[in-house]
């Protein structure tokens, strides 16, 4: 009997919903599958507590190491805090953001003579020179407050920047370190 199977459901869980991050269509299922993911990986911590209660005073102490490091590490700080939110307040902590473009003029002034815009295009433009720079939608962590204190989006893991700090990029990095907890745990407690 594989006693761990509970958390590792709960693991499988975390790894679906980041699947469904990925190819969400609207907003409301990316933050579905968001907050399907900050569930599951903290229901896979608990499940492993609560598997290695019987060997209590050996598990507490090899487990320090990884509750230090969710105190600690500012990615997993969030993801824990966030998932705490969701939960026990009406704090958002993903938003929307909407494609959008910007015009320029690249002497720092113009004029516009005409212009025309279809279904967010210009179709017609009589004027200056402009430069036009797009901006794909996009989906950010926020910042939000949770038993009194506020936490940011997370800009480390493991004491390195983070290259990427989109929800995706965020959520894979914690799979990889509530993934490696579980593995650890079912190797020493097994």
């Amino acid at each position: 009997m594989d006693i761990f199977k509970q958390a590792k459901t709960e693991l499988k869980s975390a790894e679906r919903a980041i699947s469904m991050m990925k190819t969400a269509k609207t907003f409301d299922e990316f933050e579905e599958a968001w907050k399907m993911y900050l569930n599951s990986i903290e229901k896979c911590w608990i499940k492993v507590e609560r598997i290695c209660q019987h060997k209590r005073n050996i598990f507490e102490p090899w487990q320090g190491k990884y509750k230090r490091l969710r105190k600690k590490d500012m990615l997993l700080r969030y993801l824990h805090h966030a998932r705490n939110a969701d939960q026990h307040t009406i704090e958002e902590t993903v938003k929307h953001i909407p494609s959008r473009w910007e015009a320029k003029f690249p002497n720092g002034s113009g004029y516009i003579r005409s212009m025309k815009i279809v279904n967010g295009a210009i179709t017609e433009y009589e004027g200056s020179p402009m430069l036009i720079e797009s901006f794909p939608s996009r989906i950010e962590l926020l910042r939000f407050k949770e038993r009194g204190d506020w936490h940011n989006p997370p800009t480390q893991h493991l004491d390195k920047n983070l290259e990427h700090r989109d929800p995706i990029s965020i959520a894979q990095k914690g799979f990889r370190f509530y993934g490696e907890f579980l593995v650890n745990a079912e190797d020493r407690f097994s």
